[in-house]
């Protein structure tokens, strides 16, 4: 057996004549075969061409779609009543809300905010948003809402609690602690609530209240707590007996009101105002009419 060289494969010319006859007849076959097979390459290049340009056109359309305003809302709008609609169906609709630490918030006010009526699919109903809305009432301090399927919505709520009534500007509101107005004073029921009077009067209170919530057989006797310049208070009680308290040594102040409304009654009529601005005497103002007291010892 003959083996052939690259030599023999590349010159034609060292072929003898059958060889050649073969290799021209092989030449004519490959040279059809070469050409079909280029027909059938233009053929897939011209289909990918075609599959690709029209999943491009589809794409593209796609995307053009999506982005006109609203389509995408739209979607998602479509895919929540969808499975609203199937959570209703199977039963889960609100049937029951449950409200735990109201007090003095309206049943009518936390129903309204809660947003929620029976029958509503309980998959749509946004907790958060409910949440925010009930905290956004006067009473309410702080809320959490939550949902239990099938049927049930939760509202647990801590409520304000009223420390004075606020006038200002002409209104008088109800008022926490924290000065949070809970709302119009003539509708809470609470008027036996201190009166503090004053711009500023709800942010300074809290300190004077503490000062005399020290003598509670007095403090109950306040009726009302002016603030003065926005420097120091003026204390009235439930007879009309006004106390002048000094801008400073607040506490010193009270204490010396203590103890002579227990060696005195301060609280008859005959005294009209009690000036405790100075710390080394005490200044008594009578009221109209009334008969001085008859000296008992040095007078200050």
């Amino acid at each position: 057996m003959r083996q052939l060289s690259f030599d023999d494969r590349l010159n034609p010319g060292r072929l003898n004549p059958s060889q050649k006859n073969h290799r021209k007849n092989a030449g004519k076959s490959g040279a059809a075969h070469l050409g079909e097979m280029m027909q059938r390459r233009m053929r897939r290049h011209w289909l990918l061409l075609a599959i690709t340009s029209t999943a491009g056109a589809v794409a593209l359309g796609g995307v053009f779609w999506l982005s006109q305003p609203g389509q995408i809302d739209l979607i998602s709008s479509r895919i929540s009543d969808s499975t609203n609609n199937a959570g209703a169906a199977v039963g889960m609709q609100v049937a029951h809300v449950l409200s735990e630490g109201r007090r003095n918030t309206s049943v009518n006010d936390l129903v309204v905010a809660v947003g929620v009526k029976r029958g509503d699919p309980i998959l749509a109903f946004d907790a958060s948003a409910a949440q925010s809305r009930v905290e956004a009432l006067g009473w309410v301090r702080s809320a959490v809402v939550t949902r239990t399927l099938p049927d049930t919505i939760h509202v647990r709520i801590i409520e304000r609690r009223p420390f004075a009534l606020w006038q200002n500007a002409g209104r008088v509101v109800l008022i926490d602690r924290e000065g949070i107005e809970i709302g119009e004073a003539a509708a809470t029921g609470h008027t036996h609530l201190p009166i503090i009077v004053g711009a500023d009067a709800r942010v300074d209170a809290p300190a004077l209240f503490d000062i005399m919530a020290t003598e509670p057989d007095l403090f109950v006797r306040v009726a009302a707590a002016v603030r003065i310049g926005n420097r120091r208070w003026d204390v009235v009680f439930d007879t009309g007996l006004r106390a002048n308290l000094p801008e400073k040594g607040i506490s010193d102040a009270w204490a010396r009101l203590v103890s002579a409304t227990h060696e005195h009654d301060m609280f008859n009529g005959d005294v009209s105002a009690i000036d405790l601005r100075l710390s080394d005497r005490m200044v008594l103002r009578l009221a109209p009419g009334s008969a001085p007291a008859a000296p008992e010892g040095e007078t200050t």
